[in-house]
């Protein structure tokens, strides 16, 4: 099911806002989460707009658990498994797998394009849903390549959050190259993620991992 609009313009501005559900506000303290995307094209603001929903959606999970006092998937019947230290190098980690393995910009403009839609259209299904069950699949089984436990329900949807976020920065990476435009970063928890990082961050990683096996 689409979500309720939440990306706006006015006066050539683009805005995020996402209407608080009133039995969650007294939980989070506002009627609605708004952020200005500013000046730029329809196309970007989706983008970015599609990065703050899954955000937005998180938090009223979240909220939602602590109303009902029932864990449904954000509960805090026990500890979390694992930080937002870990989840936030979980979710550059993924981004950083998933740029590797990006093919080259095809030549053709026809191609591009449709790589540049569709990209966009996987970004769009991407940000549906925090409890979508196959992207916690693939959070669960990102968790485990990467010798993370993931406690409870809680856990497997903050991991799912951040796939998502890797998987939109990455989609929306890959519509500027279809564009053949400079990447720029839409989330501030990837800087400095790319596909060149140095193969010293590699090596730091496999020496960490042959240290915990000894």
């Amino acid at each position: 099911m689409s979500k309720p609009q939440r990306l706006f313009c006015r006066g050539g501005r683009w805005t995020f806002r996402a209407y608080v559900p009133e039995e969650l506000r007294p939980i989070i303290g506002k009627r609605e989460i708004w952020k200005s995307l500013g000046t730029i094209s329809h196309r970007e603001a989706v983008r970015l707009s599609h990065i703050e929903s899954v955000k937005a959606d998180a938090l009223f999970v979240e909220a939602r658990a602590k109303l009902t006092g029932v864990d449904s998937g954000m509960g805090h019947h026990e500890p979390a498994g694992v930080s937002d230290a870990d989840l936030h190098q979980l979710a550059r980690s993924y981004l950083y797998s998933l740029e590797r393995q990006t093919p080259p910009v095809p030549f053709s403009q026809e191609e591009r394009d449709a790589r540049r839609d569709a990209a966009d259209d996987q970004a769009a299904a991407i940000a549906q849903g925090i409890e979508d069950a196959g992207l916690q699949s693939l959070a669960k089984a990102a968790a485990q390549e990467r010798r993370l436990r993931l406690a409870d329900g809680r856990d497997i949807l903050r991991a799912t959050e951040a796939l998502q976020r890797a998987l939109l920065e990455h989609y929306a990476r890959d519509a500027d190259r279809a564009e053949l435009k400079e990447g720029r970063v839409r989330d501030p928890l990837f800087m400095g993620v790319s596909r060149v990082e140095t193969q010293r961050s590699q090596h730091e990683t496999r020496a960490a991992r042959h240290k915990e096996a000894r």
